[in-house]
């Protein structure tokens, strides 16, 4: 899993995937973002079907905390995400993961 926004220069990946959880790393270089980047510590999962991408599991009941986190400017930074209690231990499969960067 991967995806990219030129225009901020962030680009995201997966590592240390396992079925409860991964790494998931950000790197910023370049782009003509203004202002400090940050995220928090919501992320979504979704699995590819037949149907296209749905997500992983129902989660209407998660409650995120509000922590921000700055994404470092021109560096690279790895957060760790645990599905476990929100989706269970995912099969093997084609996935991708979203989290919002603003």
């Amino acid at each position: 899993v991967s995806g990219n926004n030129p225009y901020w220069g962030i680009t995201l990946s997966v590592k240390n995937i396992k079925s409860t959880g991964a790494t998931l790393v950000c790197e910023q270089f370049g782009g003509i973002a203004e202002g400090t980047l940050l995220t928090g510590n919501y992320f979504v999962v979704h699995k590819y079907t037949d149907k296209g991408w749905v997500e992983a599991g129902d989660t209407r009941n998660v409650v995120w905390d509000s922590m921000g986190i700055v994404v470092p400017r021109n560096s690279t930074c790895e957060w760790t995400v645990n599905w476990k209690n929100m989706y269970g231990k995912l099969p093997e499969g084609r996935y991708r993961i979203g989290k919002c960067i603003f």
